[in-house]
């Protein structure tokens, strides 16, 4: 990654240095794909973030940027990509509503604070459709641990997804079983 700090930063898959086997989902725009809608919340924004949830520091250690994960799910992600491709990410505490519900919080920032990611874990076809129901709300990138399902069960599962909510997405990344992973950005 660049030290000039007015470069714009690398995408999810920009970041990670050891990222070259990662499988690129095809283009689903040759089979159609979701288009975004208003009638959902805009995910917060990097400076929202900022200015209204505890955020790791970005030159901290690892255990210093895994601080806010809400539990080991979050934490083994974390890890995973870090042991994978060297991408290193900043986590974000749960933001609190002082009445009703919890505003929506992505779980992690980027070290350039210029992008959210949302972690998800899942273990069917249906969660991993599911999971990108609901995760846009958070972020406009996610990444999926789908280490307990196949790798074609996880490219089903991304591809349906994709095709009825891919318009909310800029990235969408994929951890599968085998050490690899699926990739797909809007484009």
């Amino acid at each position: 990654m660049s030290d000039d700090p007015v470069a714009p930063e690398p995408t999810l898959v920009g970041l990670m240095p050891k990222a070259s086997g990662v499988q690129p989902l095809e283009n689903l725009a040759v089979h159609g794909i979701g288009t975004a809608t208003n009638s959902r919340p805009v995910p917060p924004t990097p400076a929202e973030l900022l200015a209204t949830a505890a955020v790791a520091e970005p030159g901290g250690t690892d255990a210093q940027l895994d601080v806010f994960y809400d539990g080991e799910p979050e934490r083994g992600i974390a890890r995973e990509l870090r042991r994978r491709y060297e991408l290193r990410l900043r986590s974000v505490q749960r933001r609190q509503a002082t009445g009703g519900d919890d505003p929506p919080t992505p779980d992690a920032l980027s070290l350039r604070a210029t992008w959210t990611v949302e972690f998800k874990t899942a273990t069917s076809e249906r969660a991993i459709h599911t999971h990108l129901r609901f995760a846009m709300l958070q972020s406009d990138r996610v990444v999926i641990d789908a280490r307990q399902v196949e790798e074609e069960t996880a490219r089903r599962g991304m591809r349906r997804a994709l095709r009825d909510y891919g318009g909310h997405y800029a990235e969408v990344f994929a951890l599968v079983s085998g050490g690899s992973g699926l990739y797909w950005a809007r484009g």
